[in-house]
Order: C-alpha cells, then structure tokens, then sequence
C-alpha cells in the first residue's frame, strides 16, 4: 500500500486504466483512533474511464445497480453513489470524485435516461388524452 503517505494526498488520478473493482477499507475519512484514514484529506479523486462494474451482466439489471457488488460500502458511505447525469460522487462537501465512462456508471446513465424518457412520453399521452376530451 501507500502507508503513510496516502494520508495526505490531495489529488489522485487514475482516470483512463483497466481498474475493474475498488478495494474496500481504505476509503474513511478517518479511523477508530481519530486519526486520518487513506485518502483522508483527498479533494480530487478521478477515477474515469476504468473499467468499473464490467464484470456485472449487464442483461440482470439488479447485479448492475445492486451497489454493493460494484462500490465498497465505505466507498458508499463518504462519498456516495455517482449522479447518473454527470457520473459524480457528490455526497462528500469539497470532494470530486468523478466515475464517468466506467461501464457502472454509463449503465446508470442510459437508466436514468430511459427512465426520464419514459416519463416524458407518458405526460404527452396524458396531456393528449386531456386535450381530446375537452
């Protein structure tokens, strides 16, 4: 691991790679002695464009959006899941955590986009069906 050091990091890339899964453990603000955890004073951590979530079926929906077999729970728990528009962690004041362009994150996307359509189309239908009986 990065020990000590990790500790202080303010910025770290790793946008860009093979990266399938993240480790669980490392991702607390800090620990049970009060002490900063790994990555506790980070602000940047981008993780775009990886390969996060590829190993989940894309056809079985629920194994792609059930969190915990793509995103560790400490993950989850400082930072939170990925803004199906933008593919950012917002959940963390002050931290950018970006995950677009992971195979997770885009599933969550077309999702959210599906989804918005579908609603769409069904306010036109209702709002035909009102303006025909009128």
């Amino acid at each position: 691991g990065f020990g000590e050091s990790a500790v202080s990091l303010r910025e770290v890339y790793l946008n860009g790679n093979k990266i399938q899964k993240l480790p669980s453990g490392v991702w607390e603000e800090s620990n049970e002695d009060g002490m900063n955890g790994w990555l506790g004073s980070i602000k940047k951590l981008n993780l775009a464009h990886n390969a996060i979530g590829a190993e989940a079926n894309e056809s079985d929906e629920a194994n792609v959006i059930d969190k915990a077999n793509v995103l560790p729970k400490d993950f989850l728990e400082r930072f939170g899941m990925p803004n199906p528009a933008t593919g950012e962690c917002n959940k963390a004041e002050g931290i950018i955590v970006r995950l677009e362009g992971n195979p997770f994150a885009e599933f969550l996307k077309k999702k959210w986009i599906d989804d918005k359509r579908k609603n769409e189309l069904e306010e036109e239908e209702v709002k035909r069906k009102k303006e025909s009986e009128a």
